[in-house]
């Protein structure tokens, strides 16, 4: 199946294996994610992916597509309850919604996985900005607003970092 053909279907109904997938966002950089997609197997070997991004919003894609030249982590899903993981693909595939901070493709193929749209990347920069103010305020809580703004940025993203790391071992 090329792009175009994948584009117009939804989640193909001979599914052997379902993974979660992580590979480094193309932008890089130091305040960049790992992009997540939900991939699935089929009993003919194609693999196509689930997956949210800002330009394409929900869709589905071939795993080259996904994989966008990037080296990809795979963690094979191991549940008992295949059926349940694709319609719940398939309802956010007929959704379509869009790409946002708290949309994002870490949402999405949480939601499908386990049923809990969260994003543990977007969660570790907040803690991460959050217990970094936190600190200033025991340490220094009269350091100029600029200075602490820096440093609580920075705890967010050594927070994002050391969480997207996680993701793409």
């Amino acid at each position: 199946m090329n792009s175009q053909d994948i584009s117009k279907h939804l989640i193909p109904t001979n599914v052997v294996a379902v993974y979660e997938l992580y590979r480094p966002k193309l932008s890089g950089g130091v305040l960049s994610v790992a992009h997540n997609g939900v991939g699935f197997e089929l009993n003919d070997g194609n693999r196509v992916v689930l997956h949210r991004t800002p330009e394409n919003h929900t869709h589905l894609s071939s795993y080259d597509e996904f994989s966008a030249g990037q080296n990809v982590t795979a963690k094979k899903i191991q549940s008992g309850n295949l059926s349940t993981i694709i319609e719940r693909a398939q309802t956010t595939l007929k959704m379509n919604s869009a790409y946002g901070l708290f949309n994002n493709c870490e949402h999405l193929a949480g939601f499908v996985l386990r049923g809990e749209a969260a994003s543990d990347q977007l969660k570790s920069a907040l803690i991460g900005s959050g217990l970094t103010y936190l600190l200033i305020q025991v340490v220094d809580k009269d350091m100029h607003p600029l200075a602490k703004a820096a440093f609580v940025a920075a705890g967010g993203a050594l927070a994002l970092q050391i969480e997207k790391n996680s993701k793409l071992r």
